[in-house]
Formats: C-alpha cells, sequence, structure tokens
C-alpha cells in the first residue's frame, strides 16, 4: 500500500511541469472558493445590517431605548461580520484585478465604514 506523500513523490519525479500546473489550479481553486465564501458572508451581513439599520432609524425617532440598544447591537455584530470578512488578503488583491476591483474596494469600504458608524457614532445617539 502506497502513501499519500509515495503518490505526490512519484507524481513529482514523472511529470514536474504538470505537477506544479496541478498545485497551482487547485491552489487558485481554493483561494476562489473562499473568496466566494467570504462574498456570501459578507453579503449576508451587509443585507442584514441594512434591515436592522430601518427599524433602529425607527426605534431612535420614537425614543424606544432599549429597543434602540437590542437593534444597536445586532447592527454591529452585522458591520463587525461583513467588515472582517471583506477586509484581508484576498480582498486587497481583488480590488486590484481590471473590471471587478472598484466594485470589490466599493464593498470593502461600505462595511469598513458601516463598522466605524456601528462602533462611534450610533452608540452616542442611542445612549441621548
Amino acid at each position: 500500500m502506497t502513501s499519500w506523500a509515495d503518490g505526490i513523490r512519484r507524481s513529482w519525479r514523472s511529470d514536474p511541469r504538470r505537477f506544479l500546473i496541478r498545485t497551482g489550479v487547485g491552489l487558485v481553486v481554493a483561494l476562489a472558493a473562499l473568496f466566494a465564501w467570504q462574498a456570501l458572508t459578507a453579503t449576508l451581513a451587509l443585507n442584514q445590517a441594512r434591515g436592522t439599520a430601518g427599524a433602529l432609524t425607527k426605534a431612535i425617532a420614537e425614543g424606544d431605548v432599549p429597543r434602540a440598544r437590542t437593534l444597536l447591537t445586532e447592527f454591529d455584530d452585522a458591520t463587525t461580520r461583513a467588515h472582517h470578512r471583506t477586509d484581508g488578503p484576498l480582498w486587497k488583491a481583488g480590488g486590484s484585478i481590471p473590471l471587478v476591483g472598484r466594485n470589490l474596494r466599493a464593498v470593502s469600504t461600505v462595511a469598513a465604514q458601516a463598522d466605524v458608524i456601528a462602533d462611534e457614532a450610533l452608540p452616542r445617539v442611542v445612549r441621548v
């Protein structure tokens, strides 16, 4: 019975170029899957934040401070998740890709700024 490592060594010795191409393709596929997961979870978090923002605005306007505090916590959690998902090396690299880079940078900026608002500005409004 051959081990997994034996199979890799045999593949490398028989055709190193083919091995490197397969490894490179596998790495690209893995990075693309990771990026897709980050994009999906960031989208879900931003959509949750958008929905919570409307309810939070209403609670603040009505003076319902306990509800506003609860909604602020939900909003902050969602924006923090979105910010963490869109702030990494894959998103920075994706931001330099022609045609799509501008959109990726925009999503990352929106997530970061929404997180700043949730962390710094809104707690002051809810306390007042």
